[in-house]
């Protein structure tokens, strides 16, 4: 069975909801959280596969930076700004795969500092998962060896939970990639995701 972007794309959307749940109403659920895994690193090997297939490289890094600080200031009028956008990540790690394609090392080693000291959701471990995604685009296997590794090192410097092992898995579907776009579902990751947050953060407050 092979899988195109569009539903691996699906089944990020449906474990981060379920991860989700789990946070804002099922907190003492590990089982939801550990479902919950999957998601970043398909997500993280896509913004590759973005960068890959763009036409406008810069433009479309922007665009997702952008994206990032609007929900980020949806989230905090809403009040729901209670653990750190997932967008931002993405966009850094987006440039970090720009910097080091164009040999602007510089700026990739400045992007690895400052996510030393902004919280973001992943933090190291996430923008340089991104990057290794990119670099190994067409080799899950070695993607998923490498995560493993970094998971393990951030889980020694406390930086992600313990159960991000369990990431490993969401590689592993990545192998059923087939190159195939389907629907495009990018403007609606877009508005679902803090929709979801603003939904789910009203329920627990209730």
């Amino acid at each position: 069975m092979k899988l195109n972007a569009f539903w691996l794309k699906i089944i990020a959307l449906i474990s981060m909801t379920i991860d989700h749940y789990g946070y804002f109403l099922e907190p003492n659920v590990i089982e939801y959280r550990i479902i919950g895994r999957l998601a970043f690193v398909i997500f993280a090997y896509f913004v590759a596969n973005a960068y890959i297939y763009t036409s406008n490289r810069l433009k479309y890094g922007i665009t997702l930076l952008c994206f990032g600080l609007i929900i980020d200031l949806f989230l905090i009028i809403t009040n729901n700004y209670i653990f750190s956008n997932i967008f931002i990540t993405l966009a850094c790690g987006y440039f970090l795969i720009y910097s080091f394609d164009k040999e602007k090392y510089y700026l990739s080693i400045a992007l690895l500092i400052v996510t030393l000291f902004v919280n973001m959701d992943y933090g190291l471990y996430g923008i340089v998962l991104i990057l290794v995604c990119y670099l190994y685009f067409n080799e899950p296997i070695k993607i998923a060896v490498i995560n493993l590794v970094l998971v393990l090192i951030a889980i020694y410097t406390q930086e992600i939970m313990g159960i991000q092992i369990f990431s490993t898995f969401g590689i592993l579907l990545l192998l059923l990639y087939n190159r195939e776009k389907g629907y495009n579902i990018k403007y609606l990751f877009y508005i679902y995701y803090p929709l979801h947050i603003v939904i789910l953060g009203f329920l627990a407050s209730n």
